[in-house]
Formats: structure tokens, sequence, C-alpha cells
């Protein structure tokens, strides 16, 4: 769902424009078409749509391209020694013996060991190591989580050995190190080598519980060191073994996160912004990123600063680079239900207008007035760069409330069960009264039709469903709503933003 308007105030109905018939039925239920749009009962509820929550991606409400990563990613070269013939191979072999000799000069390994596999193929492997995360609250000292990246075409490189290897940040700063020692060999548990074995249940994706081995049945738990296979490539998680630095400064430390600018720049050059998510629900949004996240298989804490910032902080050890975390926010979908006002939202792919919100707060509290076109007010002329003047709307409509909607003893508005409260509660209270007088003009200015009237109803919805059925057509339905925010007549935030009409566009239609 798009959230801005563009061009599309020029909306036909396309699923409604056939003429309609009159076989029967009523004057509204049957209808009669103007500028090609079909003005009846039909057509009034597929445009104009009210609901209790809406669902929309968490992109809706931030800027991608301004969002900010602050990452900490490590990286290291090495090589894997004493492996038993799974290494690499042929042309693979050489590069890694050549790479070997040039680490062991910078790193000060022994070159005894180069010497000896010279003409032995499959036991050395070259490889990269690549942190997966820092995680939150770490020190000096902490073990940290990195993968291990077969750059040849080795085929394991558990159990081999591994001299001193740092991995460093793009500063070129060493921030973990392995001091040198066997990797961990296949089905080797985290902590079984001390002789103290701590084993980590292996979760099931799928069921978020712990796994269980097809075969025995028994509970599966995580291996010291995990391999992948993927587009041909070996690659391996190592939880333990690199150790952060002593010499690391603290700030250098902190986790990893994503800066994500909740407002939408309207117009850069008068420095001016819009927020689209409302302070009462920041923390629905802060709660729902949380949940859809870690659905994702990616844990994450998240904090708002005021309704201009988030800040998203991916938690403990994870397999995915922060460039991918980012990539998962921008797909997940949140739902919203609004409590103290009502949300506009225009449509522009389902071509309807949508009221999100409580029935208690789609009630007009005050009159509105319609007649000049609310999109053109305080707007410059393109070409000349003056004032233009006002547009004078075809459909012009004076909306006085006449009596303001009452909740009854059962907190209803003379509606039944409208959000999902029990069938037996009995609906009392009523929805207000509003004194309607209309005028519907053709584009040379000449009257086709006017009306006065009363209507058993406040709720705003009502209202403009009644008037579409008169003839009030896109253009005046949006109006009337920004009108009635603005005055205020209506709690509501406007899910679109007027001041992107393109009114040269569409100022004929």
């Amino acid at each position: 769902m798009r959230l801005t308007v563009i061009c599309a105030l020029a909306l036909l109905l396309a699923a409604c424009a056939s003429t309609p018939t009159s076989n029967g039925g009523s004057p509204d239920d049957v209808g009669f078409t103007l500028n090609g749009v079909v003005h009846s009962r039909a057509t009034a509820e597929r445009f104009i749509i009210r609901k209790l929550a809406y669902e929309a991606g968490l992109v809706n409400y931030f800027d991608p391209r301004r969002a900010k990563l602050v990452t900490r990613e490590l990286t290291g070269e090495s090589v894997v020694f004493r492996l038993d013939n799974t290494g690499d191979r042929s042309e693979f072999h050489q590069a890694t013996i050549e790479r070997a000799s040039e680490l062991a000069l910078a790193l000060a390994w022994p070159d005894v060991m180069i010497d000896q596999e010279q003409d032995r193929e499959g036991h050395l492997a070259y490889v990269r190591v690549e942190s997966i995360g820092m995680p939150a609250d770490v020190g000096r000292g902490t073990t940290l989580p990195v993968r291990i990246v077969c750059i040849g075409d080795a085929t394991d490189i558990r159990g081999g050995y591994l001299y001193r290897t740092p991995v460093k940040n793009k500063l070129g700063r060493t921030i973990a190190v392995w001091e040198g020692g066997y990797l961990p060999a296949a089905g080797e548990l985290p902590g079984q080598r001390d002789g103290k074995p701590v084993k980590n249940p292996l979760i099931d994706s799928r069921t978020g519980k712990q796994a269980i081995d097809p075969d025995t049945q028994e509970p599966q738990w995580e291996e010291a060191m995990e391999r992948r296979q993927s587009l041909g490539r070996a690659t391996y998680i190592l939880r333990e073994g690199f150790k952060i630095s002593t010499t690391v400064p603290s700030d250098e430390l902190s986790a990893e996160s994503i800066e994500l600018p909740m407002d939408r720049i309207i117009d850069e050059s008068e420095n001016t912004y819009v927020y689209p998510v409302s302070a009462d629900l920041v923390p629905k949004l802060v709660r729902g990123i949380e949940e859809a996240m870690k659905a994702k298989g990616v844990a994450c804490r998240v904090e708002a600063e005021g309704i201009k910032k988030l800040i998203v902080t991916p938690l403990g050890v994870r397999e995915k680079s922060l460039q991918q975390v980012f990539d998962d926010l921008q797909t997940i979908k949140l739902e919203f239900v609004p409590r103290n006002h009502v949300i506009i939202v225009f449509d522009e792919e389902l071509q309807r207008v949508v009221f999100y919100g409580p029935l208690s707060r789609r009630f007009l509290i005050d009159d509105v007035q319609l007649g000049t076109d609310p999109f053109t007010v305080d707007t410059v002329d393109p070409h000349t760069r003056r004032p233009r003047k006002p547009e004078e709307l075809p459909f012009k409509v004076s909306c006085r409330v006449i009596q303001r909607a009452k909740p009854g003893k059962s907190g209803q508005y003379g509606v039944a069960d409208e959000e999902g409260r029990a069938a037996h509660v009995k609906p009392d209270g009523d929805k207000g009264k509003v004194h309607l007088s209309w005028t519907l003009r053709d584009k040379d200015g000449s009257l086709i039709n006017e009306g006065e009237e009363d209507l058993d109803s406040a709720d705003i919805a009502d209202i403009l469903r009644h008037l579409w059925m008169r003839g009030m057509g896109p253009r005046e339905v949006l109006g009337f709503c920004v009108v009635a925010k603005d005055k205020p007549a209506l709690l509501a935030e406007l899910g679109f933003n007027p001041r992107r009409v393109r009114i040269d566009e569409n100022s004929d239609k």
C-alpha cells in the first residue's frame, strides 16, 4: 500500500465504470455516471472503506535512502594446516602455498610447516575469516563468533590447525585474535575439549523448538563448528576461539546498529518534513519490529528517539550481515490498531479511501464547509511563479452537525457488533445527525443538481458515502477529509501527503 497521493486523483474506479442499469431498485442503488465515474451505493461502498486495523510495510514509515548502517565488520585471512586430504588441490594448492608464505612472514608463523606441504596437496586450505555481528555488551577477552569461508576447493577444514590469526576492522586495527590451535572436529560440542561439556540446543527453524535427530529421536546440539554449504562453497560457523584483544578501545566494541529516520522529506528546498507515525503508535511500531525480526531468525532490540528515529540493534550471534538485516527490515509488515484517532489512507493501487480506527473516532465534532479546492490553496503557478487563485470545486457542500454522536450504556453508537463485541449486546446510543446542503455544477459552471437534507449519522464515512451518491467525486472526498482534519472537525491523521498532489495534471479531472 502506498501512502502518498501523486496523480491518482483522476481515479475512475475501473471496476465500476460501466453505465448502471435501471432494472429496479432505488435511485441510489442504480446511480448515475458523471465524467466517467459511477455514483451509486455500490461504488460508494467500494471507494470509501472503514476498518479497525491496517497492515503496512515498515518501509512506508522511514526513508531507506537515508538509513544509516553502523557496522563493526571484522575480517582476516589465514591458512588451515594439517588436514587429511580435505584441503585445496591443483592450482588452488599452489595459490595457498604462496599466500601461506606471505602470512607466515607477516604473522610470525613457523616456515617449516609450509616447506613440508609444498608438494602435498589436500593438507592446506586458504580461508577468509568474517565476524558475524558484534555481540552486544562485549568486553576484552570475550569470545567473538566468526564465519570461516573456504576460498579454494577444500572440502572440510574441521579438525585442522590454525596458527595465530587476527581479525581487523576497516581501520586496520586488530579487534580479536585466534591464538593458535586445532579447530573443533566434526560433531564436537562447545566446551567439550576442556573437559566441561556445554551443550547448546540446536533450534529447529520451522518450529522454534530444539531439533530432534530423525534417526535416533534424540535431541540435537549445536556443534562447536558448524558446516554450511552454499553455492558450491563451504563455510563454517565457529562459536568459540577468537577472543577480543585487550588493546581495543571500548568505543570500537559497541554493537552494530541500523538507524531508521522516521520522517519524510516533502520539500528539500523549504526544509519541510512529515512524520508518518504519531507518538502513540511508536510503542506498537517498536514491538512489531522486534517480533517480526525474531520470526525471521534475527533477534533485535529496537529503541525510539521520540518520533524522529528508531535504532535497531541486532542481538547475539547471527549469520546474516548487517546489510542483510537491513534488507529484512524493508520486507516486514506491521499491523496497527489506531485508538485515539482515525488514520485516513488513500490507496492508489486498490483505488479507494480507507478510514482506519474505532467507530468512536470517526464522528465529526464540528461543521465542515467545502467549496474551494484545499489542494490549490497557497500554491504557486509553476510558470509565472506567482500565487495562484484557489480553484472552485464542481461539488460544493456544507455539513453542519445538528447532534453529536453519543454512546449508550453498551458503549456502542447504535451500530450492532461493529467492533467485534458480543452479538447478544443490544446496540444503544446514536450516531448523531448532520444537515447537508450541496450543489453540483458542470465544467462551465452550470447547475446540474442541488439538494438539502438531514442524515442520521455524523460518521464521516457515512457522510462521504451519502455525498458520493449525490455526485461528490474522488477529489472532493479527499478535500473534505483535509478540511475536516485541519479544522479540526475530526480527530484524524492523513496517510497521504496533500502537498505532493500534482495540481497541474489533475485540476481538470
